[in-house]
């Protein structure tokens, strides 16, 4: 068999990881999955990766404002 005929392994697309949050968190997590038609993995991975973008965009000054209806804007701190 040639070096080129050679299989490359499959890179690991994954970690696995185990975490420990509280009963509340746990059943949120249970909720947006199940109003997304998702899984609690996937609702984690756009949470970091929404927290990723708006951490980003404060560290360069960027503020993020709520704004409902009618009302005033909120500014939105990350803690």
């Amino acid at each position: 068999m040639s070096p080129s005929d050679a299989q490359t392994p499959v890179e690991k697309q994954y970690d696995r990881l185990s975490i420990n949050v509280s009963p509340i968190t746990s059943q949120t997590l249970r909720e947006l999955a199940a109003a997304k038609g998702t899984t609690i993995t996937e609702v984690i991975r756009q949470s970091v990766a929404v927290l990723k973008v708006l951490e980003e965009e404060q560290a360069e000054g960027a503020q993020v404002h709520l704004v409902r209806p009618g009302a005033t804007p909120m500014r939105l701190r990350l803690l």
